[in-house]
């Protein structure tokens, strides 16, 4: 008989590893949805999803139309991030399982909520948020599979956040089947396909953690750290107090980088169509492919760009930030260039970059400070990113004012740069010293 405390054991061998695959499969499907909203963006239109908001007689799209969508967008990605908050907590406190189906659960009710919602019935906004908000608790119940690999934890969160964005999929897939079904039909498939995950989910999820255990940490407390095995070293702030680790360096720098990080993707993944057009309004033809080449770019690279956190695990986390970021400012300098077709470039880079940003905070807490807290400490930094994320309504606005997205990109672009000098004082400090013994 299925049993909660037993399932609770860590798998070994290829247990462990099934296990795992489950877990990626799962947040593949599941978790990062929204991420593909470029993709659900013209199927919306075509659909006259808020048309309703044109003036009479309005054939095509109207500002009010796209100004309603994108602000539905803005508030799903923001509470998205922000909802990781209590989701955290409730890894912490209910277990995989139970945070896994919470999410699940929303998914569905959001994604039935959609199919069925009308001019006289207009709940697409609830819908989408909805799952918005079921993504983050499916993904961040797989969180703790970091702890089964403690010696590649850089490579297993990179694959896990590389599934995040690969959820983009889903739309995309919605995209090419938009010609046979409508959306009302793709949304309902979309919840039994969810039903069927929520059953694997409460068959395989374990109630508990995967956690060391308190008596391997009990025996390597008076052990000098370089003394002590790799799945040791990354719990040695167990003991910490959670206001202990939320006051090093390290957890200062994750609050206000990783905030910054998520509004500047957000922002492009909900204007690359409007960025696309300013380029060349003229070329819809080339903007639409392109829009959807960065739906196919964002899920794929995403996942193919798993060893990339080998560098994590093999340099440290200071390598790996100063990767990013070199990915980053180079995927936002390429946006200033007022050229159509450069903008390939500036997507596959920000495929790459997209889901290490996820990775770095998610690896960076399980190695830094262990998994006791790694709920409330990831949580807590996702309540920053959701309220910043809500200036992507009011930056695009501005975009709109001023006709142009150069001004807006500029400003994410050295405002991001700034945060440079972590990795490097950080590689500059931690830079092994020369003896007399040296050669």
């Amino acid at each position: 008989m299925y049993s909660c405390w037993s399932a609770s054991k860590p798998p070994t061998g290829l247990k462990k590893h099934l296990f795992a695959f489950a877990n990626i499969f799962v947040t593949f499907m599941t978790a990062g949805v929204i991420v593909g909203y470029s993709q659900l963006y013209p199927l919306m239109i075509d659909s006259g999803v808020y048309h309703d908001r044109c003036p009479k007689f309005t054939v095509k799209v109207c500002t009010n139309q796209t100004i309603e969508l994108n602000s539905m967008f803005t508030a799903g990605a923001s509470l998205s991030v922000f909802i990781q908050s209590v989701s955290g907590i409730t890894l912490d406190f209910l277990g995989p399982k139970a945070t896994g189906l919470i999410g699940l659960l929303m998914e569905i009710a959001g994604s039935l909520l959609f199919s069925f919602s009308s001019r006289t019935f207009e709940h697409y906004t609830l819908g989408f948020l909805l799952l918005s908000l079921g993504g983050p608790f499916v993904f961040t119940s797989s969180l703790h599979i970091g702890n089964l690999y403690p010696d590649n934890q850089g490579l297993i969160m990179m694959f896990l956040n590389g599934t995040y964005g690969g959820g983009a999929l889903v739309f995309l897939v919605f995209y090419f089947l938009y010609r046979y079904f409508n959306l009302k039909i793709l949304f309902i498939g979309y919840a039994v396909v969810l039903a069927a995950l929520a059953v694997l989910v409460t068959l395989l999820w374990p109630c508990k953690k995967y956690d060391v255990s308190q008596k391997t940490v009990t025996e390597y407390t008076v052990v000098i750290n370089e003394e002590a095995p790799p799945e040791i070293k990354s719990w040695k702030n167990t003991a910490r107090t959670i206001k202990d680790q939320m006051l090093t360096l390290d957890y200062l720098f994750l609050v206000f980088f990783i905030p910054v990080m998520v509004l500047k993707s957000n922002f492009l993944l909900g204007t690359s169509l409007e960025q696309l057009t300013s380029l060349d309004p003229t070329n819809q033809n080339k903007v639409n492919l392109y829009n959807t080449v960065l739906g196919f770019m964002v899920p794929i690279v995403g996942l193919i760009a798993g060893p990339v956190g080998l560098i994590i695990d093999k340099w440290g986390h200071e390598v790996g930030v100063l990767f990013l970021l070199c990915l980053s400012s180079t995927s936002s300098f390429i946006g200033l260039v007022p050229q159509l077709d450069i903008q390939l470039i500036r997507f596959f880079l920000f495929s790459l970059y997209f889901p290490l940003v996820y990775g770095v905070w998610s690896a960076l807490i399980g190695i830094k400070f262990g998994y006791s807290n790694y709920g409330v400490l990831f949580g807590t930094i996702a309540i920053g990113c959701g309220a910043l994320n809500f200036l992507a309504t009011p930056l695009d606005s501005l975009s709109a004012y001023y006709g142009t997205y150069f001004w807006v990109n500029l400003g994410l672009l050295v405002l991001s740069s700034v945060f440079v000098f972590y990795p490097i004082t950080s590689i500059l400090l931690n830079k092994p010293k020369r003896t007399s013994e040296d050669p």
